[in-house]
Parts: C-alpha cells; sequence; structure tokens
C-alpha cells in the first residue's frame, strides 16, 4: 500500500503537467484560459482546480478542460479510497511501526505509530 501523501505528491504532478498542456494549447490557439491550482496539505487533503475559459475558447480546449475534470476526481477518489484502507489497517495492526514504501525510488516511510 501506498503512503497517501505520496501519491496526493504523485497526483499534483500529473494534474500540473496536465494544466501545463492546457495553457500550452490556449496559447497556441489564442485563446485566454486561465488556470488556477492550489494544494492545501491538511487533514483532509483538499484539492482544487478552478478554470476560467474564455467565451471563444475552441471546443477541444474545452475537451480538454473537462477531461482533466474527471481525471482530478477520479484520482481524489482513489486518494479518499486509499486514505480509509489506511485506516483501517491501523486499527488492526498490532505493530508498533509498519514500514511502507510508496513509490519507486522513495526512501520507505514510518508511519502508523502508536
Amino acid at each position: 500500500m501506498q503512503d497517501a501523501g505520496v501519491i496526493m505528491d504523485s497526483t499534483t504532478a500529473k494534474i500540473m503537467g496536465a494544466i501545463s498542456d492546457i495553457r500550452q494549447d490556449s496559447s497556441r490557439q489564442s485563446d485566454s484560459v486561465a488556470v488556477e491550482f492550489s494544494l492545501l496539505r491538511d487533514d483532509q487533503r483538499k484539492l482544487m482546480v478552478r478554470v476560467k475559459q474564455a467565451k471563444d475558447t475552441t471546443e477541444q480546449l474545452q475537451l480538454t478542460v473537462l477531461a482533466l475534470a474527471g481525471t482530478i476526481k477520479g484520482l481524489t477518489t482513489e486518494i479518499h479510497e486509499l486514505e480509509s484502507r489506511a485506516e483501517d489497517w491501523k486499527r488492526r495492526s498490532h505493530h508498533n511501526n509498519i514500514h511502507i514504501v510508496g513509490v519507486e525510488g522513495s526512501e520507505p516511510m514510518t508511519f502508523f505509530e502508536d
């Protein structure tokens, strides 16, 4: 199981890449698109993306923005499910420390300390 914080960091990178793609598309097509992105790292791990489009935004760009919104919704749902599973695992664990390796290349993390 991966730590939800590691997954959120990975999610942040994916979203920032998608936002960059949208900005590049908009500049190539002479449309104005402002994308605001913020990630609040608190207990609720809130993720907010707001997209403002000009009235003359091309249909392709609108579809890209909708696809991004769908991806974000899916990823945040996945993170919520992983956090729920982690809480269940914590309740069932009798270990003082559980070492979990996150994504490849990351160092092992210790959490769920009793």
